[in-house]
């Protein structure tokens, strides 16, 4: 028979809620929450989410939010098993309108049907073409992209199978060790690295799971004088462990620049291939340092190289890397207009959605390409108000971007503000909603009224 306030709302991962409603609710009261559930790629499932409320006084109160992801294209199977040989038949995917509206495919990243169908129908077979498919990257995602609005991409998903000569490593006894190098390199070891070089071992035994030799773990510990063993005893700096990674990989990925240059000075490839395509300079420009990226420019690493979903150095340092690193990039000959095969999206679009706010100033001073569109047809003013915050947005508005833009759904500025579930959707769309024209702002969500809860006894 009291009042009662709520101190605070915390949503689940995958909703968002509004604030807690000001004042205290009255006995018999009720207040309004707007709860959203945002769906991902998968359609066709039911939403479950956990909303706590925090009451002054009570014990926190949780709510069950459902709700479910209509499909309005069914796919005959989502999860494919990728080709066996080279020569494996094409696959056969069905597409069906749930709601019989014909629709028409309108693009495949990447490209790996053997026919993009060109009419609309309510029905589509399409066939993948495992050559093409091997071609491109053999990439993990297919996005087809169709013009119906209500379901403008669709994904497959291939379980890659292991590429012929590839043997999965034979199962480790229980009382196998792992090669004395080994035990040693990973250890940091100086004094046993060399009772074992010296008793004989070999530099190239590699650990039976991972495949990486004594120099690999040395490069990734970054331990100098052990990688100086190593190399004096003609260890291969381009020896490739079980997802290709060379130990030039390896030092670039843990920015380990000393190692590093020991690595390209015993021969090591600047350029080496791993099973996704990476190279040292994918990897270092991600996650290693700037330092490291200068080092492997400095000798002649592609600064435009692509791995499996045609990403660049730029794009990688753009989304989880530093700024001085995009900066670097970009006076070494990065292409930034570059779109990548899997989204269709630029290094500014990445910098939008997970880079720095100085990454994003560093790309529009070099004139990028404001109005491209991704597979969803999403500008990358589009991109920052679903993804980035007010100050990445404010800088698209000054470098004059199209705040009337529409993606492939119709969906504006304000749709996709509305839509976020992160703690900056309120900020973002208190900026958006006076600067976009009316005719792209969209009616707000429906409120859900919260019974009221009664007050602890």
């Amino acid at each position: 028979d009291t009042p009662v306030k709520i101190s605070k709302i915390v949503p689940g991962c995958g909703c968002t809620t509004t604030t807690a409603p000001p004042g205290e609710i009255a006995p018999g009261a009720s207040a309004e929450i707007d709860i959203t559930l945002k769906p991902g790629a998968k359609a066709g499932i039911q939403l479950t989410k956990m909303v706590t409320f925090q009451i002054e006084g009570h014990a926190p109160q949780m709510l069950t939010v459902k709700g479910d992801v209509k499909a309005y294209i069914t796919i005959s199977q989502d999860m494919l098993d990728g080709p066996t040989s080279p020569d494996a038949p094409p696959m056969v995917v069905k597409l069906v309108s749930v709601e019989n509206a014909p629709f028409k495919i309108t693009s495949v990243l990447p490209d790996v049907l053997v026919s993009v169908p060109t009419e609309s129908k309510i029905e589509h077979e399409v066939s993948i073409d495992w050559k093409k498919w091997e071609a491109t990257g053999s990439s993990v995602k297919i996005s087809i992209m169709t013009d119906c609005p209500k379901a403008p991409q669709l994904s497959l998903l291939v379980k890659r199978s292991l590429k012929p000569g590839m043997n999965p490593p034979p199962p480790t006894k229980p009382t196998e060790a792992a090669p004395a190098t080994v035990l040693a390199a990973r250890s940091a070891d100086a004094a046993a690295m060399k009772a074992a070089l010296a008793a004989g071992g070999g530099t190239e035994a590699p650990e039976r799971m991972s495949q990486r030799t004594a120099l690999h773990f040395a490069a990734e510990s970054g331990n100098m004088e052990i990688v100086k063993m190593l190399l004096d005893a003609k260890a291969n700096p381009n020896a490739q462990d079980r997802t290709g990674k060379t130990p030039v990989t390896v030092a670039a990925e843990r920015g380990k620049i000393d190692v590093l240059k020991a690595l390209l000075a015993s021969g090591g490839d600047v350029n080496a291939r791993d099973q996704v395509q990476g190279s040292p300079l994918l990897w270092a420009s991600g996650l290693g340092t700037t330092e490291t990226v200068v080092l492997l420019l400095d000798a002649n690493a592609n600064p435009n190289i692509q791995d499996v979903n045609g990403m660049t150095p730029l794009m990688w340092a753009a989304g989880v890397g530093k700024p001085e690193t995009v900066a670097v990039l970009i006076s070494k000959g990065a292409d930034v207009k570059a779109i990548d095969r899997l989204t269709g999206e630029s290094a500014l679009m990445r910098a939008l959605r997970t880079g720095k706010t100085e990454t994003v100033k560093i790309i529009l001073e070099k004139n990028p390409d404001i109005s491209v569109r991704n597979s969803l047809g999403m500008t990358p003013f589009l991109v920052a108000c679903a993804y980035g915050d007010v100050d990445k947005i404010k800088l698209l508005v000054d470098a004059g971007a199209d705040k009337a833009a529409k993606d492939s759904r119709g969906w504006g500025a304000i749709d996709h503000a509305r839509n976020r579930v992160d703690a900056r959707r309120e900020d973002v769309v208190k900026y958006v909603e006076p600067i976009v024209p009316a005719s792209t702002t969209s009616a707000p969500p429906q409120t859900t009224p919260i019974a009221p809860i009664a007050p602890k006894s």
